[in-house]
């Protein structure tokens, strides 16, 4: 689609982030640029994320670390996302990139930097800072298997976990918190944490990012059944 059809949604996580000076000034930037608008002013709102082109998230004050949320994972599968406000240590930009997500800004970036990301992700690329992409990439060629020599290993990894190790690694790969597994399946938190370090023993992950650059080769092929 040309850019200068391109709809834009801007989703704020709260009305705190809807009405904060960094918010007004990301959107002036933006407004600059030749696209259609909306806002909404919370994720819950997102009706029909189909009719628009890109999705920007104004995350201000939300502290996600390693767990994105559910909706959030949800959305990345289809559409495309940029985050916009963040913080240095609200997120983790490997966990973000390897999400499928394709952009984020933070709070201390300049406005010409920021005019210039919006242009790049206005244009279908990507921007995130390079320091990030060099991360994501160590990981994934960490986790990604030396041909023809750690194929049988994996599959053994994968064979050795039970149905519901199987079943709770699906729901941790949507964005699923502890206590939304135990929910779903019926079962204590407390379980959920016992079935994951299993799944951690037996896939060799140190944590939930390792995990879910395992799921990643192994979902396609196996788990999607």
């Amino acid at each position: 689609m040309d850019i200068n059809t391109c709809s834009v949604l801007v989703v704020h996580i709260g009305e705190a982030a809807h009405q904060s000076q960094d918010a007004d000034i990301f959107l002036r930037l933006l407004k600059t640029r030749p696209a259609r608008i909306q806002e909404v002013d919370c994720p819950s709102k997102i009706h029909n994320p189909c009719q628009f082109d890109l999705l920007f998230f104004n995350i201000q004050g939300a502290y996600w670390g390693e767990m994105l949320p559910g909706y959030l994972l949800d959305l990345a599968v289809e559409h495309r996302i940029a985050l916009f406000n963040a913080s240095q240590d609200s997120i983790c930009e490997t966990l973000v990139l390897l999400a499928g997500i394709d952009g984020v800004f933070y709070q201390q970036d300049p406005p010409d930097l920021i005019l210039k990301g919006i242009g790049h992700l206005l244009d279908k690329q990507r921007w995130f800072r390079r320091d990030a992409m060099d991360r994501a990439l160590q990981t994934l060629l960490k986790c990604a298997p030396v041909a023809g020599q750690n194929r049988q290993k994996q599959d053994e990894e994968f064979d050795a976990l039970t149905k519901r190790e199987m079943t709770i690694v699906r729901l941790l790969s949507s964005g699923a918190q502890n206590k939304e597994i135990a929910n779903q399946l019926h079962i204590s938190t407390n379980t959920v944490k016992t079935h994951l370090y299993s799944v951690f023993r037996k896939t060799h992950c140190r944590n939930r990012l390792e995990l879910l650059s395992w799921v990643q080769q192994h979902l396609p092929m196996q788990m999607v059944m």
